[in-house]
């Protein structure tokens, strides 16, 4: 068995910890815990702070007992707000008599990744080696310790997040008295996820259906290059079931969740639920009134993920991506009941799939990200420094 590593998501409606390791490239699951913190986070922003703390205390408590490990730091998701990717190029003398790679010099060299001018409100998240060249141009997508050369150059990503959102992330975690030992963006956490089906195409477009938001994101070749998120998700589907069928919330939130959507005829005679209306008097609510209303919804949801396809387009000159790539759809709210028979209404139905998880221990698309974190740090543990930034000020500004 691997070490086990504890990874950690805060998202707007819950506090994800997963404790596991990698065995042969496939994520193994020690504790999966989740604490539902409704309206804590909202759109980057810790809402409330002691709410979180509480729960990360919770989770981490329950893992260590049930494990009995001593769990006192983290690899920490961060969410892809204003997500920057750019590519860079640097080269370094390796330092050894002998001229044997080190550690030291693939530390070196990433230092000069981090050394590059950036913008002051953003912050390095994680430098992604695509290849390691040496003399006689001999390359390596792994690190290359122990290879025999006179300099070590590097070809990666880079990923930049806004320093606030990166600062009130960390600080929460520190608050609840947790190192973070390493951050990465979610998006790529499930690209480096996706990576490791067999089946999944190179190109795509990854959505990210998740309760308050939804993040659309381009994938190239297996590397992330663009992230934009959506303010609408399952928790928006819930609000409106509610309004439209004059529900509470609970009982929209169960309707949803127990029913979907289902399109089969012999469940559209038997009444699902009942709305009351003024005066009192009950209405039968039945499946073909729900579906409408999650139908309606999600060809919402749909044209925003085009218009924010569109707007990727426009900024990165290119074109036809919804004709070119696939779809992969993951996150809770993409789990509802039927989810995928309205997919199959979709104008690019054959283009569209659902990222159905393979992790011994954790099935839940819930911990999608949580996984990939634990693929993103294993793989680049010997080649990734430390890039963490001291906390600043937490400012938008």
């Amino acid at each position: 068995m691997g070490n086990p590593i504890t990874v950690l998501e805060l998202t707007s409606n819950s506090v994800k910890l997963l404790v596991g390791y990698e065995l042969e490239r496939q994520p193994i699951v020690l504790y999966a815990g989740t604490i539902f913190v409704d309206g804590a986070v909202t759109e980057g922003e810790i809402i409330n702070q002691d709410e979180l703390i509480a729960a990360i205390n919770k989770l981490v408590k329950d893992a260590s007992t049930q494990l009995e490990i001593k769990i006192d730091e983290v690899i920490l998701a961060l969410p892809s707000i204003n997500l920057e990717v750019y590519t860079d190029s640097q080269q370094t003398n390796v330092l050894a008599n002998t001229l044997r790679v080190e550690h030291i010099d693939i530390k070196n060299v990433l230092s000069l990744v981090r050394k590059q001018r950036i913008d002051p409100n953003k912050t390095i998240i994680s430098i992604v080696p695509e290849r390691y060249i040496l003399d006689n141009e001999k390359t390596s997508v792994v690190s290359p310790i122990g290879e025999t050369s006179s300099f070590i150059a590097i070809n990666c990503y880079v990923h930049l997040l806004p320093l606030w959102v990166y600062n009130r992330y960390l600080s929460v975690v520190q608050a609840a008295g947790i190192k973070v030992t390493k951050t990465f963006v979610d998006s790529y956490a499930l690209t480096e996820l996706i990576a490791l089906e067999k089946d999944a195409s190179p190109n795509y477009l990854l959505v990210d259906y998740g309760s308050r938001t939804t993040t659309i994101s381009l994938v190239g070749n297996h590397r992330l290059f663009y992230s934009r998120i959506v303010n609408l998700g399952g928790d928006h589907l819930t609000e409106r079931i509610a309004k439209e069928l004059s529900l509470t919330l609970e009982e929209a939130h169960k309707l949803k969740h127990m029913y979907g959507y289902d399109n089969r005829a012999s469940n559209y005679k038997v009444a699902i639920a009942h709305q009351v209306n003024e005066y009192g008097q009950k209405h039968p609510i039945y499946q073909k009134d729900l579906n409408r209303v999650i139908e309606a919804f999600m060809n919402e949801h749909y044209a925003k993920i085009k218009d924010a396809v569109a707007s990727l387009e426009a900024s990165q000159s290119l074109s036809n991506l919804f004709e070119l790539y696939p779809l992969y759809f993951t996150g809770g709210a993409s789990q509802i009941n039927g989810f995928n028979h309205l997919l199959e209404h979709s104008p690019l139905k054959d283009r569209t799939f659902i990222l159905n998880l393979k992790a011994i221990g954790a099935r839940n698309s819930r911990y999608a990200v949580c996984l990939g974190l634990l693929r993103v740090y294993n793989r680049y543990i010997l080649d990734i420094g430390d890039e963490r930034s001291e906390v600043g000020v937490l400012t938008r500004d």
